[in-house]
């Protein structure tokens, strides 16, 4: 009775502990993929390819995972064509490990955003004079 009832602690931390390792491993391939699609100056379709390469390598049991890029303009820069900078947003959604690897299928959602620098277009210098 007493051994059951270890066994069945036990199996709940060890399900925990997965569940908080696969939260930081999506956190972290997120992070990661938005860091270098900001600074290669890289399009959504290479870094969504790229965060799906990352999640592959990682735990293996994001498969299912959605993956969603997009490039926002920053604050104000809808009035300011001169604007040198995007926001790179990538977004992960997968599955919570609730029991093994089986959970709801939109558990966890994680959003990072780095600032993209675009390049700045050739300056000429026979143009002005």
């Amino acid at each position: 009775m007493v051994q059951t009832l270890v066994l069945i602690v036990i199996l709940a931390l060890l399900q925990l502990a997965y569940s908080f390792h696969v939260r930081a491993t999506v956190i972290d391939v997120t992070a990661q993929a938005a860091r270098r699609g900001a600074l290669l100056g890289a399009t959504p379709a290479e870094v969504e390819a790229r965060t799906r390469q990352l999640l592959a390598q990682s735990a293996g049991a994001h498969q299912d995972a959605q993956v969603e890029v997009k490039i926002l303009p920053l604050t104000g820069a809808e009035q300011n064509p001169d604007q040198i900078a995007d926001l790179l947003s990538v977004k992960v959604t997968t599955r919570l490990p609730v029991l093994v690897k089986f959970g709801p299928q939109s558990g966890l959602s994680f959003e990072s955003h780095q600032i993209r620098l675009r390049p700045r277009p050739p300056v000429n210098p026979k143009a002005g004079g």
